[in-house]
């Protein structure tokens, strides 16, 4: 069945039958809220946000299934080795009807997925500050402005701190109906150092792109936003206040979205 989102085909059944893929692979593997379908929209979302350059359609594929599907193979949750982590994103991205293009998106896609991660791209230097680090391969990368723009997006929803106490509730194997006032207090200290010492930083030392005139306006205020979550949290006993008062999830209209990558495809 071929999905219409306001009028639009093609990018509106790529963006829809790819989250559905995702939510599933998500449940299937057990990926939490941080790192799911959620997550892959919200970044598809800031991709849309800060991009200015206009692509013919594969390289626009490219793009949207770089930001949908980056944390598709991530290593938190999948403990498989490269063949494996492979053949699972190329059977997702086979089941899109990319056409004769589709063997050029994969492989681009992979290379991206595979190299724009903050551990790979941040190094910390000898005054203990993180740095960006571009290694050579990827300055002489082809695609390097769609890699700039999907690893910006990906950086930018890590202002986004529920996603920081979630990926924690997950890591420590938290019960959140049984969770005590104590350890709330324990996790707040932990995504209040985190943001102390990458979000904060990620302006600071120019490990954004902030010559990217929409990525600098756009993360100036959400680093504002999450320093005034942080200095305005009253310490609850009750996670889902906690959730509530940390969300910083944007308000994803994919009609919107949609309409953006068609007005910008050549």
């Amino acid at each position: 069945m071929m999905i219409l989102i306001g009028g639009v085909v093609g990018y509106g059944n790529l963006i829809l039958k790819s989250l559905e893929m995702i939510r599933d692979h998500s449940y299937k593997y057990g990926v939490d809220d941080s790192h799911n379908h959620k997550h892959s929209s919200e970044v598809l979302h800031f991709v849309s946000e800060i991009n200015m350059n206009c692509y013919d359609r594969k390289r626009m594929n490219i793009l949207i299934l770089s930001a949908l599907y980056h944390d598709v193979i991530d290593g938190k949750y999948m403990k498989f080795d490269k063949t494996k982590k492979m053949n699972i994103l190329y059977d997702y991205v086979e089941k899109l009807d990319l056409g004769r293009d589709r063997i050029d998106i994969f492989e681009n896609v992979w290379f991206i997925i595979n190299n724009m991660s903050y551990s790979k791209t941040v190094i910390v230097d000898e005054n203990n500050e993180p740095r960006y680090n571009e290694f050579e391969f990827i300055k002489k990368y082809e695609n390097k402005d769609i890699y700039d723009l999907v690893r910006n997006a990906d950086l930018i929803s890590s202002y986004n701190l529920k996603r920081a106490f979630d990926y924690s509730i997950y890591k420590d194997n938290i019960d959140v109906n049984e969770i005590t006032y104590e350890k709330i207090n324990d996790i707040y200290k932990e995504v209040e150092d985190l943001y102390k010492r990458r979000m904060h930083k990620l302006r600071k030392n120019k490990i954004l792109t902030l010559n990217n005139a929409k990525c600098d306006k756009l993360s100036r205020e959400l680093d504002m936003r999450a320093f005034l979550k942080l200095t305005t949290y009253v310490a609850s006993d009750k996670y889902s206040k906690i959730q509530e008062h940390f969300d910083m999830y944007p308000k994803i209209d994919i009609e919107n979205i949609i309409k953006h990558f068609k007005e910008k495809t050549i």
